[in-house]
Order: C-alpha cells, then sequence, then structure tokens
C-alpha cells in the first residue's frame, strides 16, 4: 500500500510540487513563530514584569481588534482568489479599500473612546491609538501573504516573511536594550508593522492586484461569506485573551507578564501541534476519501499513535522546558514555572483537537465547530472570572488547560456523530 502511495507520489508532479510547497511554507511559518520564542529570555533580562506585562496586553488587544478591523475578509480573499467569475483585482482592491476605510473609522473611534478602552484593556491612551494602528497594519501584511501563497511566489513569500522576521528580531533587540521598559518592545513592533504593511501594498500594486477601484458587489461577496465567521473568530480570541485582561483588572500588569512569558514559553509544542496540522489535513483527507473499511482503521490507528506522540512531546517539553527555566530566567520567574505543567499540557490538548477536529471539516458540517467554539470560549471567560480571584495566574492556567481539553473532547464526539469511524479497534 504504501509502496503504491510512494510510486504515486514520484509520478505525480502536482503532487510533489505541493509536498515541496507544504514544506516550505511549514518551516517558514515555524521561522517566523520562533523568532519570540528567542527572543524572550533577552526581553525578560531587559524589561520589567510589569513592562511585559504591559506588552502582553498591547499585543491581546492588537490581536482582539483584527476580525473587527478586517471583518474577516482574509478568507474571503483567499477563497475566491480561484472563482472563475469574478475580475480578481476588481474584487481584491475593493476589499483592500474596505479594510482601509474601517482601519480609519475604528481608529477615530478608539482616538474619541480611548479613555474607556483603556479601562478595558489596561492600555494608556497613547498605546490605544497605536495599537489600532498596528493591527490594521498587520491584516495588510497578512493579506500580502495570503496573496503571495496564491499567486505561487514562493520565493517572494519567503524573502518578505523572513524580513519582516529578521526586522522584528534586531530592532526589538536595539530598542529593548535602549529603552530597558514597554515602549521599546511596542515602537519595534510598530515600527516593523509600518514599513512592511507599506512594501506589502507596494508589491502587491507592482504585481497589478491592487488598483483605486471600488465594487460594492464585490463588498456584498466578501461579507457573505466572512460574516458568518465572525462569531468562530470573536469566540477565538476571547478564549486567547480574556485571560490577560482579567489577570490585568484582577491581579496587574506584573502578573500579566509572568503569566505572558510562562505562555509564550511552552508555546513551543503549539508551534509544533500547528506544524503537524498542516501535514495532517490533507493525508486525513486523502484516505478519508477512499472509503474503505481497512484505511479507516489505518486512519484510526494513526490518530492514537499522533496523541501518543503530542503526549510523549509534552513530557518532554515539560522536563526541558522547567531545566531553560533556571538557565535562561530572570530569578524572580523562577519560582512560577510550576506554569509550565499546565501550559504544555493544554498545548498537548491542543495538539489533541488536531488531530480530530478535521473529521469534521472533511464531513462539511462545520456549523458544528463554530458552536462548539463558541460554546468553549464562554466556558473559558467563566472558569477565568471564577478561578483567577481565587487562584491568581494558576487559575488562569488551569483555565487554559481545561478549556483545551473540552475542546478536545467535544470536537472527538461531534467528529465521531457526524463521520463514524472505528475508534473501538478488535484484533483480527
Amino acid at each position: 500500500m504504501f509502496a503504491s502511495v510512494r510510486e504515486k507520489v514520484k509520478n505525480n508532479v502536482v503532487v510533489r510540487s505541493f509536498l515541496k510547497d507544504s514544506v516550505t511554507y511549514t518551516l517558514l511559518q515555524l521561522i517566523n513563530k520562533a523568532v519570540p520564542f528567542f527572543l524572550l529570555p533577552f526581553v525578560l533580562h531587559n524589561v520589567s514584569k510589569e513592562d511585559y506585562g504591559i506588552y502582553a496586553l498591547f499585543l491581546a488587544t492588537e490581536l482582539s481588534l483584527q476580525p473587527f478591523l478586517s471583518l474577516n475578509t482574509e478568507g474571503a480573499l483567499n477563497r475566491h482568489f480561484f472563482d472563475k467569475d469574478i475580475d480578481y483585482t476588481k474584487y481584491f482592491s475593493s476589499v483592500l479599500l474596505m479594510i482601509l476605510f474601517n482601519v480609519v473609522a475604528i481608529f477615530f473611534f478608539g482616538y474619541i473612546f480611548s479613555a474607556g478602552i483603556s479601562l478595558l484593556t489596561g492600555l494608556t491612551a497613547k498605546y490605544v491609538i497605536l495599537v489600532v494602528l498596528s493591527s490594521g497594519m498587520n491584516i495588510l501584511i497578512s493579506i500580502g501573504l495570503v496573496l503571495f501563497r496564491n499567486i505561487k511566489k514562493v520565493f517572494l513569500y519567503a524573502i518578505y516573511l523572513l524580513a519582516n522576521s529578521v526586522s522584528l528580531f534586531g530592532l526589538m533587540i536595539v530598542l529593548t536594550y535602549y529603552y530597558h521598559n514597554d515602549y521599546g518592545l511596542i515602537l519595534s513592533r510598530f515600527i516593523v508593522a509600518f514599513i512592511f504593511s507599506i512594501a506589502a501594498l507596494a508589491i502587491v500594486f507592482k504585481l497589478g492586484y491592487f488598483r483605486l477601484v471600488l465594487q460594492i458587489k464585490y463588498w456584498r461577496k466578501a461579507l457573505a461569506y466572512s460574516l458568518p465567521t465572525m462569531l468562530h473568530t470573536i469566540s477565538a480570541f476571547v478564549f486567547s485573551a480574556s485571560d490577560k485582561f482579567l489577570i490585568n483588572k484582577y491581579i496587574g500588569a506584573s502578573e500579566v507578564g509572568v503569566y505572558s512569558a510562562f505562555l509564550q514559553l511552552a508555546s513551543v509544542v503549539g508551534v509544533l501541534g500547528t506544524a503537524f496540522n498542516t501535514a495532517w489535513v490533507p493525508w486525513l483527507f486523502e484516505h478519508l476519501n477512499k472509503r474503505e473499511a481497512e484505511v479507516d482503521r489505518l486512519i484510526v490507528k494513526m490518530s492514537y499513535l499522533l496523541k501518543l506522540a503530542f503526549l510523549v512531546v509534552t513530557l518532554v517539553a515539560i522536563m526541558a522546558l522547567y531545566v531553560a527555566v533556571d538557565f535562561f530566567f530572570p530569578a524572580s520567574y523562577v519560582q512560577y514555572k510550576y506554569l509550565i505543567v499546565m501550559f504544555v499540557l493544554g498545548y498537548c490538548f491542543q495538539g489533541w483537537y488536531f488531530v480530530v477536529a478535521p473529521y469534521i471539516y472533511f464531513s462539511e458540517k462545520t456549523i458544528f465547530v463554530s458552536v462548539i467554539s463558541i460554546f468553549v470560549a464562554i466556558f473559558n471567560l467563566g472558569f477565568n472570572l471564577v478561578f483567577i480571584p481565587v487562584w491568581g495566574i494558576k487559575g488562569a492556567a488551569y483555565s487554559m488547560c481545561l478549556s483545551w481539553l473540552l475542546l478536545y473532547v467535544f470536537n472527538f464526539l461531534m467528529a465521531n456523530k457526524v463521520h463514524e469511524m472505528p475508534w473501538v479497534l478488535n484484533d483480527r
């Protein structure tokens, strides 16, 4: 069986090209996501816990704003690139202009209501203004990368993404060392986002995909696709950002800094899970589509092995990161390394979620993914509201781990309901 698959791959130019591009994009994303990980020890030694906490709140706010600024249209731009019945340049230009108009409108909203937003986010009024612009600029960068990938400009994609990562790495080291506070971190992020968002617009214009063209029909087409996904996206941001805002509210920015530092450290397991998902989904879809009993048994065995692999990686990561904290983190952080266990376990459950959720996508019953995500986001918010006042950042870590476990369990149950598989393996 595997010999025949290898032979097909060997003789199929399209498959070989797909595999080559997939590996390339996965490696580039891993490098990009590794930048914050390798910067972490340097940053923690040069800024206070409170300053790092403010930076973490800035990132959480930036992330939370993105679905409101872009209206989730990045997915529409990706999906409709392959439609033959639209003028994609006019479509892309119309959607991009809509996003720019939206960023300007929300910028003025943020400027007028900066005091109220400061109370909600824990950021100063100055940072409220910067975070809207930074979020908007990072959306432009993301849209540029989507286009480069769709038009198969692998080299351009690689150069642009790596230049962005290297620039952020270098500038953050320089400005953090110079300022020794949150301003250096935020300013470096803002400057890099500004430069590369302008570069994205210039490159997209030069490639012929951006013109000053606006057609309302394309707004309607993009929004018809993107708006139904807004609740799912917002629930994801509630999941990933509410903990930091609530820690700041109940305890303070210093504790946000400690919490975010260990969450960032443990995210190395999450990065591996995301990279695995890129390879797992196409393999799974290909084999599920065969609809053969023996193949289904093979898929189930693979699923169990992958879950076991994530568990092994989790145990190794916990031991390795415990040692890493002693060597690379400031002494004042060492007492909090118990957080590693909950965070790494949480990312393990995220990896298990990546194993089972694609079964639901294969069945095309994606509404269940959104419903479960919203349900778990509400639970996550509730857990944080109850746990943080009682147990502090330890409570937030419990909430993160428990929420990923719930997300995995509910998706596993739903996956088996919409696409039954022989999860109980009987030896033959």
